[in-house]
């Protein structure tokens, strides 16, 4: 992180691109959990609920804090 102190181009790049792997991650698990209540024959009995507790990308632009529901 010390190549990129003093280069706020740079540091943004840098989180976005890990904002991306994040979302990319999350997204695959979260297909990972759908997949699995298919599988069992129970997704249209099922109410999946992803907390986003962190959401620190929001934070640092916001005042306070952040927190993210997502009703699957």
């Amino acid at each position: 992180m010390g190549q990129l102190v003093g280069r706020p181009e740079k540091l943004s790049a840098r989180q976005a691109e890990v904002y991306a792997g994040y979302t990319a991650y999350t997204d695959n698990e979260i297909g990972r959990v759908i997949q699995a209540v298919e599988d069992m024959g129970q997704l249209d009995n099922t109410l999946i609920i992803y907390i986003d507790g962190d959401n620190a990308p929001v934070r640092r632009h916001a005042v306070g804090h952040a927190q993210s529901v997502h009703f699957l």
